[in-house]
């Protein structure tokens, strides 16, 4: 134990924290156990935080331990460990575990040579990528890992959607900046390349990515001429990071480079040079470095071993005489060194060495030398670091170098059978290093030659002018090629050919949907489609442009017309195949619209069903085809080397190929549960889509008859109220009616009776008794015009009154009556108004007493007014 605030020791080590304690446990990275479980069960034991996990995970990875790597990245996000890590920190050092064993696919994607292995690979990356996703589906290491992964698999446009998409968030994501100037480079867009690259430097200065950056700023600068440029940014690249192999590298060859051709023998050869120290200071950076092993190869080649003996030679002799047995030292046909100067090849008899001495290929012609030094080639560590520098990379110029070298050794050794071997190889893995690769080039122009002369003599020769295309588009001039194979299809268009090689010039140009049609056309108006090599071509269009379901129904039409030809067989398994990897390794499928355009779909759980299915009848195939093969092996000798020579496939590929549908289909459940669950999952989500649809409409429904209802209780009450209100106005008008009839016949009763009044009213002092001359015979009281107006106005104003009560309670505008269509408007009732303050306001600042008294009066007015319910009764 240590405390964690101690000094840290010269020696760099990781920490693990003790849980509930300030001490932390010591690990120095220069002695992390082999047996990763015992750093395991510290974290676990300790509840180490999620990012000591990943530090100690990303030093085993620096130390080469990758298994040990893989195995604490997957303790660590074992499906359990959210339940005890459940802050954002340790989510997002979840989402780095998933993102770093990513990545680990992918570098072993780029390194992987074989397409198959690396579709199984992407496949594991796919899964890590997924799982990142749950978490945070827009992490942008994530998008960048996803578009490192299809530059790997060559997908170059689907690699560059990830990386603009990081790139419009956040512009100075250095990662998502050298993926983008990464994707430039390899579509050979140096100038624009060397500005993303230029900026990223700007912007990440301190980066330990900026070694790399400026060395790929060079790269960029060599391409556009700027060699010396492109040199002095590698210098200092090589100056800012000593540990950087390709810089050291790329320093030292261009060192090499600016030497004579002498002087650069020298250097090779010489082991103090400048050249070499910087090899062999590679080499100790990087012992798996392909180039630098064969520089080494190359230096070895050349160097001589002193053996620990003499030699005594007379000068015309074959036979040279050691002080010691060497005969393990060198063998027959062997170079060797007598002195400093003389080299020689031992004789190739079975008896040229011997314990006494040895036989030269021919007589000594130096002069006599006694007791001199001997000396043979290094060969065995030049095959053994060109042997190494061949097995470290799968780029096809390092490798043809290791075999060329090892060619060289075994030339010089005298072993011609093993030495053309590897010439033959190293040929075969870079034709374009060959002194004779124009020879082929020599025999196409001098055919084309004879051609035109042809067609000088005989100008309407569309079949020389067919063969004139065909030199011309070998030679890569696809232009001219298509304009002298439309002519020869408008001079004769039932001649296939043109046809045919046209298409053939439309899918190298990667042109696939014009060379189907061309295609279909040929095959339908030239063989009543029913040619095997044009239908051959057709599916290898539809191969080509991804396309694989139309390919495999055009391979299935053919094989109902050939079904006994293998090469249908063969090239429907892997159409199958690879349809069934592609839909696997993919989140999305391609399907063709009716104009031929590709349409992304995401995949359905039907999709992977469905590529369970074609890997099945792949493997069958497959065997089918084993099994033919098999077939041919037991036959006889001329039947065996008649099928033999049928057979278009080779037994190993297909065997490789069946074993790969059989791993295939043990993973493929994986991806069938995962459509499986993101089914249900969209089910579920459809589900509860359709559940809050369903209430939100029931809710709506409910709120709306509440509505009406309550609307229509409300109209109900509105309409008994003016039922009453008219019956009452009716009685009222039926009384008004009566009243003022009476006053009429009162008004002639006073006038026929007008003197007796007077005299009566002399006599009673000018006074009148109102109350006895408004008792009727029936001993009712009756009201004067002037009464009833004031009557009629009051009445309004109760109505406005009670009204304006209404509106309150109810909230709604409807519930307004207009008095004056009831009532009618008297001038004298307005100007009554006008003179009084309105109600309202002299309430407002009245106190609550006085407004129960002011619901009295109005109580009283409406008794008053209508009459009181006693009265009714009566």
């Amino acid at each position: 134990m240590s405390d964690a605030e101690e000094e840290p020791s010269n020696q760099r080590a990781l920490l693990i924290p003790v849980k509930n304690s300030e001490q932390a446990v010591e690990v120095f990275v220069d002695e992390l156990p082999e047996d990763v479980n015992d750093i395991i069960d510290i974290l676990r034991a300790e509840v180490a935080p999620l990012d000591v996990w990943l530090q100690f995970a990303v030093e085993y990875y620096n130390q080469g331990h990758v298994a040990q790597f893989q195995e604490i990245l997957s303790v660590a996000s074992e499906p359990g460990i959210e339940e005890i890590y459940k802050d954002n920190a340790s989510r997002m050092c979840r989402i780095k575990f998933f993102i770093a064993l990513a990545s680990h696919a992918v570098n072993a994607m780029w390194n992987e040579e074989d397409e198959k292995k690396r579709e199984a690979i992407s496949q594991r990356a796919v899964g890590f990528f997924q799982r990142a996703d749950r978490l945070d589906h827009q992490h942008p290491m994530t998008l960048v890992g996803k578009a490192l992964m299809f530059m790997a698999k060559n997908e170059d446009d689907r690699a560059d959607r990830f990386i603009k998409s990081v790139l419009i968030s956040n512009k100075t994501n250095l990662p998502a900046i050298l993926g983008k100037a990464l994707l430039l480079y390899r579509k050979k867009q140096y100038k624009d390349a060397k500005k993303l690259y230029l900026e990223a430097i700007k912007l990440h200065p301190r980066s330990p990515q900026a070694a790399n950056m400026r060395m790929c700023f060079a790269y960029c600068c060599y391409h556009l001429g700027a060699v010396e440029k492109a040199r002095a940014v590698m210098k200092y690249t090589a100056s800012l990071d000593e540990t950087n192999v390709d810089a050291v590298i790329a320093s030292a060859l261009w060192q090499l480079a600016s030497q004579s051709r002498e002087e650069r023998a020298v250097s090779i050869r010489d082991e103090s040079s400048r050249f070499m120290i910087m090899i062999h200071h590679a080499h100790a950076i990087d012992k798996t470095n392909p180039t630098v092993l064969n520089h080494l190869a190359n230096h070895y080649f050349s160097q001589w071993i002193p053996l620990p003996c003499t030699v005594s030679v007379v000068r015309g002799s074959t036979v040279v005489a050691t002080s010691k047995d060497i005969s393990s030292e060198v063998s027959p046909g062997q170079i060797i060194c007598i002195g400093d100067k003389y080299v020689a090849y031992i004789s190739r008899d079975e008896d040229a060495v011997s314990s006494s001495g040895l036989k030269l290929d021919g007589p000594y012609r130096d002069e006599s030398a006694t007791a001199t030094n001997f000396a043979r080639k290094d060969y065995d560590k030049m095959f053994t670091l060109a042997g190494n520098a061949f097995h470290s990379t799968k780029i096809p110029e390092i490798r043809s170098e290791s075999c060329y070298l090892m060619g060289r050794g075994c030339h010089a050794q005298g072993k011609y059978k093993d030495a053309y071997s590897y010439y033959f190889n190293a040929g075969r893995l870079w034709p374009n290093n060959l002194g004779e690769k124009n020879r082929y080039t020599k025999n196409m122009s001098l055919s084309e030659v004879y051609y035109k002369k042809t067609l000088s003599s005989h100008p309407h020769n569309i079949y020389a002018a067919n063969g004139l295309g065909i030199m011309i588009a070998e030679k890569g001039n696809f232009e001219l090629a298509k304009q002298i194979f439309s002519q020869v299809r408008e001079a004769s268009p039932d001649m296939p050919d043109a046809w045919i090689n046209l298409a053939h010039i439309f899918v190298a140009e990667e042109r696939y949907q014009e060379a189907i049609q061309l295609y279909t056309v040929c095959l339908t108006k030239c063989y009543q489609g029913q040619d095997l090599e044009v239908l051959l071509y057709l599916a290898k269009a539809y191969y080509e442009s991804k396309d694989f379901p139309s390919c495999i129904a055009t391979l299935s039409r053919g094989l109902h017309m050939y079904p006994n030809d293998l090469r249908l067989w063969y090239n429907t398994g892997l159409a199958q195949e690879d349809y069934a990897v592609t839909t696997l390794g993919q989140e999305t499928t391609v399907t063709r619209s009716g104009s031929g355009s590709a349409v992304p779909q995401l995949r359905t759980m039907a999709d992977v069903q469905r590529a369970i299915l074609d890997l099945k009848r792949a493997q069958r195939i497959f065997r089918f085809l084993l099994q033919q093969a098999e077939a041919s092996g037991t036959s006889s000798s001329s039947e065996k080397k008649k099928h033999h020579s049928s057979l278009p496939f080779d037994k190993e590929k297909v065997s490789d190929h069946e074993k790969f549908c059989g791993d295939t289909l043990t993973k493929a459940s994986y991806h069938l549960e995962f459509e499986r669950q993101k089914e249900e999952k969209r089910r579920l989500e459809i589900e509860a889509q359709r559940k809050l649809l369903r209430e939100y409409e029931e809710r709506v429904a409910r709120e709306q008859e509440e509505a009406r209802v309550k609307e229509d209780d409300l109209r109900r009450r509105h309409e008994g109220i003016r039922l009453k209100q008219d019956e009452r106005l009716k009685k009222l008008h039926e009384g008004w009616s009566v009243r003022e009839r009476e006053e009429e016949e009162k008004k002639v009763v006073k006038k026929k009776g007008g003197k007796k009044r007077k005299k009566a009213e002399d006599e009673d002092g000018g006074f009148i008794d109102d109350g006895e001359d408004e008792v009727d015979e029936d001993g009712d009281n009756s009201m004067s015009i002037e009464d009833m107006k004031n009557r009629n106005a009051t009445m309004k104003k109760l109505v406005e009154k009670r009204n304006k009560r209404a509106r309150v309670d109810s909230g709604s505008e409807d519930e307004k009556d207009d008095t004056t269509g009831l009532f009618g408007s008297d001038s004298s009732d307005d100007e009554q108004e006008e003179s009084k303050p309105s109600e309202p306001d002299k309430g407002a600042d009245k106190p609550a007493a006085e407004d129960d008294a002011a619901a009295e009066t109005r109580e009283a007015e409406k008794n008053e007014l209508f009459g009181s319910s006693s009265e009714d009764d009566d």
